[in-house]
């Protein structure tokens, strides 16, 4: 319920005569049943429903994917949230469109993974689409990017080392 998914609809109406472009949402949340209803009354074929998929198989998932959403609703709340799909799909080397303002901006804006889109808005999101469907090299470029962030700054080797250098510095200033 915290993703918004309508705003995949909106945006997949708008980009309904794209034959190219098309919106899959995998995972099961309190909504599905309600969004694929409102996506065929809507005749909405570009989006496509896939249930909740083995976790080691996301990898895969987002390897087929040209991008990997990460939206949700636009609360003030959600300004102080890191969505753990961010980190998964930048690691994955898949660009990121997301839609969550705060520090999950700023970090993807950091790292070039991505496109960074206004929380609820259908057009924008339509328009992040539109530019990485003419653009597939720029979505290359992004996911790499992603990538090469997460692996120097988040992965486990990175963040052990960081914890470790900040611990000898403690250790080192109390031996003083």
């Amino acid at each position: 319920m915290a993703h918004g998914l309508d705003v995949v609809l909106d945006a997949a109406e708008i980009l309904r005569e794209r034959r190219d472009i098309g919106f899959w949402l995998v995972g099961e949340g309190a909504r599905r049943t309600e969004l694929e209803a409102q996506a065929k009354r809507r005749g909405l074929d570009n989006v496509r429903f896939e249930g909740q998929v083995p976790r080691e198989d996301i990898p895969a998932v987002l390897g087929a994917s040209d991008a990997a959403l990460v939206i949700l609703r636009p609360d003030p709340l959600f300004a102080t949230v890191l969505p753990s799909k961010m980190f998964e799909a930048m690691a994955a080397g898949c660009p990121v469109i997301l839609g969550v303002p705060g520090e999950s901006r700023a970090l993807l804006d950091e790292s070039g993974g991505g496109i960074g889109i206004e929380p609820g808005s259908p057009t924008a999101l339509a328009d992040a689409v539109t530019a990485l469907a003419a653009d597939p090299e720029s979505g290359r470029r992004q996911g790499a990017a992603g990538r090469a962030f997460v692996t120097a700054r988040l992965s486990h080797d990175a963040l052990a080392s960081e914890y470790a250098a900040t611990l000898q510095e403690l250790v080192s200033g109390l031996s003083r």
